[in-house]
């Protein structure tokens, strides 16, 4: 029962197509990392004076799980884009700033982030990259992006002080990578991350129990642009996400 649930959730969440496709790229990911067009900006876009909480939790996770040398220079907050009820019923908070030679641009619902980095100079033309070439570079700017410390909102017992969770990037290269399933695609190549409840049957995580957003890094890249995307899951955050991408808290964000 709870197979064929998981299956009909796949189908109703995702777009046509097959359904391992929409598990390496699914249709709510793809959404969230086009940038807001002007028509879009101009029905959804908040104006005015704008609640605050959204914003500033936008900025804590940015803060909590990107590589400090990779953090925008300047504060978002003010140029944040709050997008009321874009996709659905989900709000979504979209950043962008410029670093390292990339433009970058952040959205995330309540329980999901999306990053999508473009380099401002495009590589020339040559021949057309292996799809392990392609997953080198994907790791590769994984690595560069993503904190190798996390400081968790959990606390230790009988203290204030957080929880702080190391050697995040040897997880990472676990779940997204060794153990990912990656497929090509029409444009380039994708992965979803190594979960238990999704059509994986090679290697096995280490720590298979852990319950931190790097459970869910899922990618693409064409060889320029790369982008990833992950629940914004932190100790008790939310409930475990099932294995497509959905956000059931986030119609009510703001």
């Amino acid at each position: 029962m709870v197979a064929k649930i998981l299956v009909v959730g796949i189908l109703f969440l995702s777009e046509s197509g097959d359904v391992r496709n929409q598990f390496v790229r699914p249709g709510l990911v793809r959404k969230m990392m086009v940038w807001p067009g002007e028509a879009v900006q101009a029905e959804k876009r908040l104006r005015g004076n704008l609640p605050t909480g959204p914003i500033q939790e936008s900025v804590d996770w940015l803060r909590k799980i990107v590589a400090k040398g990779w953090l925008a220079s300047n504060d978002l907050r003010s140029d944040a884009l709050m997008m009321r009820r874009e996709h659905g019923v989900l709000s979504v908070v979209h950043m962008r700033w410029e670093k390292n030679g990339y433009a970058i641009e952040v959205a995330q619902t309540r329980a999901v982030i999306t990053f999508k980095l473009t380099p401002k100079v495009k590589e020339p033309a040559g021949d057309k990259p292996t799809a392990e070439q392609l997953k080198k570079y994907a790791n590769e700017m994984a690595m560069k992006l993503f904190s190798e410390t996390f400081e968790s909102g959990m606390r230790l017992p009988e203290s204030d002080d957080h929880v702080v969770i190391k050697d995040v990037h040897c997880q990472l290269q676990e779940y997204s990578f060794d153990c990912a399933f990656i497929k090509p695609v029409n444009d380039g190549i994708a992965a979803t991350p190594w979960n238990a409840a999704t059509f994986h049957d090679g290697k096995t995580p280490t720590n298979r129990n852990s319950s931190m957003w790097w459970n869910y890094v899922g990618w693409w890249t064409d060889g320029n642009t790369v982008e990833f995307w992950t629940f914004k899951r932190d100790g008790d955050s939310w409930s475990a996400p099932p294995a497509p991408v959905a956000d059931p808290i986030g119609r009510d964000w703001f």
